[in-house]
């Protein structure tokens, strides 16, 4: 195992990652609580944080279990698009509205040279799952976040395949609903 220049832990192969993942489950203090003591889920946050060319803690730290299910932190997420997704520097970001009205509409621009892609969220007020407390706090942080996600989601799948949100995977609660 090395440090990158960037200062990330890099593996030479799985057996480095799972080994790490077994120390990483006891580590009290220093992981969530639905990590302690389960090598396993561990091993899926290492191997996301390895994907990503995170800290591993600093991957645990977003985590959540949700229905069962492991789910990341909206600041993650969106630092994993900023990161991965092929775009040139940052969102830019528009709010428009007020209260249950307010909308956020994001723009990426493509690193090949395409036109913008632009997603606007719909009012904040026809949202319905909210499980972070941002949703109250700061919602315009939120519905930043919950933006960037939707258009990587719609315009770069790849980057965050099999990746979820508190609020997607409260979604998902097995509950019958109307689609």
């Amino acid at each position: 195992m090395e440090l990158s220049e960037s200062g990330t832990l890099t593996f030479s192969n799985m057996a480095q990652i799972m080994e790490f993942a077994r120390i990483m489950s006891m580590s009290r203090v220093a992981i969530p609580k639905h990590l302690r003591d389960d090598p396993g889920a561990c091993l899926a946050v290492c191997i996301q944080a390895s994907e990503w060319q995170f800290s591993p803690f600093a991957v645990a730290n977003k985590s959540y279990s949700v229905n069962d299910r492991l789910a990341y932190e909206a600041q993650l997420i969106n630092a994993v698009i900023l990161r991965r997704a092929p775009i040139k520097g940052r969102f830019d970001v528009e709010y428009v509205g007020n209260g249950p009205k307010r909308q956020c509409k994001v723009t990426a621009h493509p690193s090949d040279c395409g036109k913008p892609l632009e997603y606007l969220s719909p009012e904040i007020g026809l949202i319905k799952v909210k499980n972070s407390p941002l949703w109250t706090s700061d919602p315009d942080q939120q519905l930043f976040y919950y933006s960037s996600r939707a258009l990587c989601r719609r315009h770069f799948p790849d980057v965050i395949l099999g990746v979820y949100t508190q609020d997607e995977l409260a979604e998902e609660s097995g509950e019958m609903r109307e689609v």
